[in-house]
């Protein structure tokens, strides 16, 4: 199943369906959306708050962040059902348990909380002891004042360029490690629940999306697509047949099999900065069948050049693979139900897609 974050909630998408079908959240702006499956969904929405539910969304609940946290900007899901929430203005992140009780919970609920805190700390502190250099690259952050509502405070990346990130554009996460794009300073990782970060090196200053098999590691950035074999230790730039769209904003990897990748890209330079406005970049869509090494424009029913439009995201199902979906800023989307022989609109009707989650 695909889940759809727009402008007026999430809709859902799977194959076989003619187009989405509202699911749930009416009326919220959906800026961020995960789901490991099993019913359990997070998302947050235009106005700051952090929503969570554990049946499918037939009921949400939203989570407080901790007194004095800036807005969310960015989440993520680590495969031991911890959620990762980064905020700015004060810049922070934070980490809890999908379905944990806050503040305002009964005491027993609280109780519960508590233990469970206890014991995600206590690995987290196991895990840090293995880590060498202590908390090198990392900027530890003070203890809020305020109530916490379940919520466990991390370190942030430090860049040696200009100290503490001026802003996390977006985190990730696979196989129980973390990555975050920092803003003007590449893509940071942390194997150890957020207590140490180091910076992969070797990739460009500016990171857009990241996506991650077992055996690939991918990454869209404002100077091509790069691709790494080793957990991101080194990188080769896989950006031939790229050259009039470095800027890549979009990517996905097939499931089942990772030669084959999708890249929604713009020409190199236009509407780069802190601030990632992908309106107007002449973006188009690009295909690889050979795990990057080459790149070729991809047409076949789909718009040549989207003249005042942007790729905001793209997403094959992972039970059927030849089913694939693209979300446009401007609302549109795109699908192939033919592994991408040919394209063709699945839904104009929808407010601004800004995000797709898939369902596992």
């Amino acid at each position: 199943m695909l889940y759809i974050g727009t402008e007026d909630g999430i809709y859902r998408w799977f194959s076989g369906t003619p187009w989405p079908i509202f699911h749930s959240l009416q009326g919220r702006s959906i800026v961020g959306l995960v789901s490991p499956g099993g019913g359990v969904l997070a998302a947050l929405d235009g106005v700051g708050k952090v929503w969570e539910s554990l049946n499918n969304g037939l009921e949400w609940r939203s989570i407080p962040l901790p007194e004095g946290s800036g807005r969310p900007t960015s989440l993520a899901l680590l495969s031991n059902a911890e959620l990762v929430v980064s905020t700015n203005r004060p810049l922070a992140l934070h980490r809890r348990l999908i379905g944990q009780p806050t503040e305002l919970d009964p005491p027993s609920a609280m109780a519960r909380a508590r233990r469970l805190e206890e014991m995600v700390i206590s690995r987290a502190k196991r895990l840090a002891d293995r880590v060498r250099g202590g908390s090198a690259g990392a900027a530890m952050l003070e203890q809020p004042s305020g109530k916490l509502y379940g919520w466990t405070p991390m370190t942030l990346p430090q860049a040696a360029s200009s100290g503490l990130p001026t802003a996390i554009r977006m985190l990730s996460a696979h196989a129980g490690v973390l990555y975050a794009a920092v803003g003007g300073e590449g893509l940071w990782t942390s194997a150890d629940l957020g207590d140490t970060w180091s910076r992969l090196p070797g990739l460009p200053s500016e990171v857009y999306s990241v996506r991650l098999t077992d055996a690939t590691m991918a990454v869209g950035t404002g100077d091509g697509v790069w691709i790494s074999g080793d957990k991101g230790q080194t990188w080769t730039d896989s950006s031939v047949g790229l050259e009039n769209g470095r800027q890549v904003r979009a990517l996905e990897i097939k499931p089942g099999d990772s030669k084959v990748m999708l890249a929604g890209a713009a020409p190199a330079g236009a509407g780069e900065g802190p601030v990632a406005d992908r309106r107007g970049l002449r973006f188009a869509l690009y295909e690889s069948k050979d795990a990057g090494k080459t790149w070729k424009h991809v047409t076949r029913g789909f718009p040549e050049v989207l003249e005042s439009d942007s790729i905001a995201d793209i997403r094959y199902l992972p039970d059927d693979p030849n089913y694939a979906a693209i979300a446009l800023s401007s609302g549109e989307m795109w699908n192939t139900s033919v592994d991408g022989a040919w394209w063709e609109p699945l839904a104009r009707q929808i407010q601004s897609a800004r995000v797709l989650g898939v369902s596992r």
